[in-house]
């Protein structure tokens, strides 16, 4: 009995090493870590240079000018909004999908070529 746990022990650990060098494996690991720091740079880049030049329009029609985008709340019926927030979010996760679709796009044409 001792031995066919062993065996099958054995045999799982192997499965499970097969599985986990296998190319789908591999591949979507690199793609999740090179998405992750693909939106932490997306979101710095919104946050540092597109944010700025919003801030600067909303501030030019705007009395107060100490508020940013982020800044910007609509409160209906005692419920706070906080639609700059969204905003700024909105225009990463449109960057991220822009720049998404044209490495997706280089990529197939790319594959094309190779074919």
């Amino acid at each position: 009995m001792d031995y066919l746990g062993l065996h099958y022990l054995t045999y799982t650990t192997y499965d499970f090493l097969k599985f986990i060098t296998s190319k789908n494996v591999i591949q979507f690991g690199i793609a999740l870590v090179i998405g992750t720091q693909l939106t932490a740079l997306i979101t710095v880049f919104t946050n540092t240079m597109i944010s700025p030049i919003i801030n600067r329009v909303v501030q030019a029609t705007k009395k107060d000018k100490s508020k940013t985008l982020k800044d910007y709340n609509v409160s209906i019926f005692g419920i706070n909004f906080e639609v700059g927030q969204f905003l700024q979010s909105f225009i990463s996760f449109l960057i991220i999908m822009l720049v998404v679709f044209y490495l997706v796009r280089t990529a197939e044409k790319i594959n094309a070529n190779l074919e």
